[in-house]
């Protein structure tokens, strides 16, 4: 816009009596790389008319054609003065923009599922909504739990009271300790894999997930960060033994 601008003023004081082919192409680019932007940002007015001024500058080379820039420049004002914009600091316009999962090509590979969850975490994150997104990092350790259960064996619950996670988690260790039933057992492998994995599960449950689900229960934007964090190494550990469908099995 600034190209155009300045040409446009240079002919309304007169300085500007004919536009070469050099002011002519970087007019054009100006205007094609402001084009997307106003589509984006729904200025259909402004679009219109930079559409027109792009059509008549790639055919004229007159100075005449730059009084349509007076017309985009106040249709610009005219509808930005309608919109509503959030600035947001480079930190957390990145942690917003970012394609693909937040927790790594692993996660993302293993749990597609969760895609959708880790993604509105991190953009409620990023614009301090910061229960909600406390919420949808605890929703994404449901795909977490169901494939530890799947890895066992344990057939996915029918029946709404299952679903808890204080049952499923049962399962969980009644099975990993049916299977490795002493601590020495427990010390490497599958064995001590389970047990962290179950204890860390454990951990999110009551502070966290149960508190969740009511009310009265507000986080606050250092709350919303740990609890992502915390998650993403709970799904970062998990994804390097298992998928969403629990394969390969225990």
């Amino acid at each position: 816009m600034s190209q155009l601008e300045h040409a446009s003023n240079d002919f309304r004081s007169g300085k500007a009596t004919s536009i070469d082919a050099n002011a002519q192409y970087f007019i054009l680019k100006s205007i094609d790389e402001m084009l997307p932007l106003l589509k984006e940002m729904g200025l259909s007015l402004s679009f219109q008319t930079a559409t027109m001024l792009r059509d008549y500058f790639d055919k004229n080379r007159t100075p005449h054609a730059l009084a349509l820039g007076g017309d985009l420049a106040r249709r610009m004002h005219d509808e930005l003065e309608l919109k509503f914009f959030f600035a947001l600091s480079s930190k957390d316009a990145d942690l917003f923009m970012s394609r693909g999962s937040r927790y790594g090509d692993n996660v993302a590979v293993a749990f597609p599922s969760v895609d959708y969850e880790v993604d509105e975490a991190a953009k409620c994150l990023a614009l301090e909504r910061s229960t909600a997104s406390a919420f949808h990092s605890i929703r994404t350790l449901e795909a977490a739990i169901r494939a530890i259960a799947r890895c066992f064996g344990i057939p996915d619950p029918t029946r709404s009271a299952d679903r808890s996670w204080f049952n499923i988690l049962k399962s969980i260790k009644a099975e990993y300790e049916r299977r490795w039933p002493t601590n020495s057992a427990r010390s490497d492998g599958d064995g001590l894999f389970f047990e962290e994995l179950h204890a860390a599960l454990s951990s999110m449950q009551n502070p966290y997930r149960n508190a969740t689900m009511h009310l009265d229960k507000v986080y606050t934007p250092e709350d919303a960060r740990y609890i992502f964090e915390v998650v993403g190494g709970i799904m970062r550990k998990i994804s390097s033994r298992m998928d969403e469908n629990g394969d390969p099995k225990a």
